[in-house]
């Protein structure tokens, strides 16, 4: 007598939990990938993406897609079983239920990766400062921001700086924060590489030497200590100071203003660095971290420029405006003295673009009141990019000013480095050489 044996039939609870699981599953990575393909076209309405934003959305984005169509083609398997009434072991179902919870802390871990931003690793473009914080590493060669970049042994980024003057030539100095230091920018591409092309080609008979006295996340009172020791030292005979809308707050970061960061210069990541969920918590771990005054908990929190462009007459804000126009004073007063033409320069705002009603009094408005009480030439930028921010290039295409809410893209370089030509050709700075004379930083 032969005994048969048949694989028992799957319990129709089990295949109706495997079925809940992959449409739970399925239909979560299908939103987060809708969700995801929605930002990644929201670009084109002016949300931009930096190069390194696109890599990360591209692959979170990835992974879901591919999760989504895994679990479809296991649905339509077990579909496929259930309906020729093969056996589903009951694991399957149970395996499901204990890995969702796992997926879905994956997913969650990804998507914080958009949202904060990784440590990266220490170039050491810059080296600690004793007062300023952190400097440019003088004689530094190498890749920053995925362009090369060079500093000469003045620890200004560029070419060498000649020891003396030669004939018919001049120096302009530079001074400014990241917009001006070129971040992200090749240093042809840079305004002030521009500036010194147009000048040697309209102006053959004389010699322009640019130096870029700038350095990132730089506010005025950095920029005042740079420029009355190592600007000067370089011996300079006019000056462009260029002002960013960020140098107002920006210093309420740093921990000797009550914040919590210490400097430019990131430290070695840690090997969790590439999860958004460390990141997420090393971010709350910072945020939680006590200032040394409950006013400066209160600064720490508005230092956005988004801060800036609202217009909210706090006390804080006035107190930032009063301390970054006192260090600005320092370094007008430092350059009267040393016998130096001086022009001052604000650099705009991404968001500045888009604003149909700024508020009143503007950033630029403050600036050039400013810069009126201390007759000092002032070029506004923004009229310049808002002009050329509709005209589309001769391809049709509409030109892109920004890489980021703050940095310029060549093309906004370019913009920027024929306005400021302008400007300083009208002062006559290109057609009468200034008077000679020697710069002691003491």
């Amino acid at each position: 007598m032969h005994t048969t044996t048949h694989n028992p039939p799957d319990p129709p609870r089990h295949r109706a939990r495997l079925t809940a699981c992959l449409l739970l599953a399925g239909g979560y990575a299908t939103l987060v990938s809708v969700c995801l393909l929605i930002r990644w076209e929201a670009h084109r309405f002016g949300l931009m993406l930096t190069e390194s934003e696109f890599e990360t959305l591209r692959r979170v984005l990835g992974v879901h897609i591919g999760a989504a169509f895994l679990v479809g083609v296991i649905y339509a398997m077990t579909r496929i079983a259930t309906l020729q009434l093969l056996f589903v072991p009951r694991i399957v179902p149970n395996i499901m239920l204990a890995t969702m919870p796992f997926l879905l802390l994956v997913s969650v871990d990804l998507l914080l990766t958009l949202v904060y931003e990784p440590v990266t690793e220490s170039t050491g473009l810059y080296m600690p400062h004793p007062r300023r914080g952190w400097a440019l590493r003088p004689g530094w060669r190498d890749r920053t921001g995925g362009e090369k970049v060079r500093i000469n042994q003045h620890g200004f980024r560029g070419l060498e700086i000649p020891p003396s003057h030669a004939p018919h030539a001049q120096r302009i100095l530079f001074l400014g924060d990241s917009v001006t230091f070129g971040a992200l920018v090749a240093e042809e591409d840079l305004f002030i590489t521009h500036i010194r092309a147009t000048a040697k080609q309209r102006h053959p008979n004389q010699s322009l030497t640019t130096i870029n006295a700038a350095a990132c996340a730089y506010s005025p009172w950095q920029e005042y200590d740079l420029f009355v020791t190592e600007g000067l030292q370089a011996n300079p005979d006019r000056v462009v100071h260029v002002f960013c809308l960020n140098d107002v707050l920006e210093k309420y970061r740093l921990a000797r203003f009550g914040g919590y960061s210490i400097g430019f210069e990131p430290s070695t990541p840690a090997r969790l660095e590439w999860s958004g969920i460390y990141r997420a918590a090393r971010m709350w771990r910072a945020s939680m971290l006590t200032p040394t005054h409950a006013e400066l908990r209160r600064l720490r929190a508005t230092y956005s420029v988004r801060t800036l462009l609202e217009g909210a007459n706090t006390e804080l804000l006035r107190r930032g405006w009063r301390s970054t126009l006192e260090n600005m004073t320092k370094i007008v007063e430092a350059a009267r003295s040393a016998g130096l033409e001086m022009v001052m320069v604000c650099a705009p705002h991404r968001d500045q673009l888009s604003d149909s009603e700024p508020q009143r009094p503007t950033p630029q408005e403050i600036l050039a009141e400013f810069a009126a009480r201390l007759e000092i030439p002032f070029l506004d930028l923004l009229p310049v990019f808002l002009e050329n921010i509709g005209h589309p290039k001769p391809d049709g295409q509409v030109p892109q000013l920004f890489i980021d809410e703050l940095h310029f893209s060549p093309e906004g370089h370019r913009i920027a480095g024929d306005a400021i030509y302008i400007f300083l050709d009208e002062l006559g700075w290109f057609d009468e050489l200034p008077r000679r004379r020697s710069h002691d930083p003491h």
